[in-house]
């Protein structure tokens, strides 16, 4: 597994990164489960949406406005609803 961070420096900055890595998912659509991973949603600090890329593996982009960060993580080499369980599992805890 592997997680980039993004500290910005306002909410803005941090809204235009998360619209510009956005071009994947149509906002408030899908669902991010294991068997489901395509969509976008929203918890109490953030918004996050999943997909599988290219290479058919599972990747997960929030941000977390409390702390101006915004991150993108993904498993090398798990696919398919496998990966994504994995990936979900690491970081369900912090989209509550």
């Amino acid at each position: 597994m592997s997680a980039d961070y993004n500290l910005s420096r306002a909410q803005r900055v941090l809204a235009g990164w998360f619209t510009e890595q956005h071009d994947r998912v149509s906002p408030g659509s899908g669902a991010c489960r294991p068997t489901a991973f395509h969509g976008e949603g929203s918890y109490p600090g953030g918004r996050y949406f999943c997909f599988v890329d290219a290479r058919a593996e599972p990747a997960l982009t929030w941000t977390d406005a409390r702390a101006d960060v915004g991150a993108v993580a993904d498993i090398y080499g798990q696919k398919g609803a496998s990966g994504a369980a994995s990936l979900l599992r690491q970081w369900r805890c912090c989209f509550r």
